[in-house]
């Protein structure tokens, strides 16, 4: 039915959006953010342990928890000199696998963000596909009133009180007074 696709299903989803208190993901994974920020981490720990082995570890932790890239952006910088060379012996493909999936944490966080500022706006997009149905009620339901009181006045005259009025010319009250 029209109505229900276009009134009452947009409005009952109005109604869950503004009073359910879940957050609806549309296009990001928040377990994918997750698991990207994780490994990552985990890289970021494992690869401090053995480029600078005399870090303390909470030194390392700290590090590895704010996502700190200086050591393998200095690493990439020195062997890329050498890259031929340094693809088999150094530390070149690790560093870069770690810039990789720092890559791919960047890219989950900014599909999250746009996923918040689609959700942020599906209330306000459904409030749209909801307008036409209500205006098009709203004339209906005008037009309809008018009828009614129409209908119970008497004022809605046959087309033969019409004919009759315009044989029969202008109307007593009006004749001899002239319109400025």
């Amino acid at each position: 039915l029209i109505a229900e696709r276009r009134l009452i299903e947009p409005a009952r989803e109005i109604a869950e959006d503004l009073l359910s208190g879940k957050k609806q993901h549309l296009m990001a994974d928040p377990k994918s953010l997750e698991d990207a920020e994780g490994t990552l981490k985990a890289m970021i720990g494992d690869w401090l342990k053995d480029v600078h082995p005399r870090m303390s570890e909470a030194e390392r932790t700290r590090r590895a928890a704010a996502y700190d890239m200086s050591s393998v952006g200095e690493t990439l910088a020195k062997e890329v000199r050498y890259s031929v060379k340094n693809l088999l012996s150094g530390n070149i493909v690790r560093a870069l696998l770690i810039q990789l999936q720092s890559v791919s944490r960047d890219m989950q966080q900014a599909l999250a963000a746009v996923d918040d500022l689609l959700a942020a706006q599906a209330v306000t997009l459904r409030a749209l596909a909801l307008f036409p149905a209500v205006l098009l009620l709203a004339g209906a339901a005008r037009v309809l009133r008018s009828a009614g009181v129409a209908v119970s006045s008497r004022s809605i005259k046959t087309t033969d009180d019409i004919a009759a009025e315009l044989a029969a010319g202008v109307p007593a009250g009006r004749a001899g007074k002239t319109t400025p």
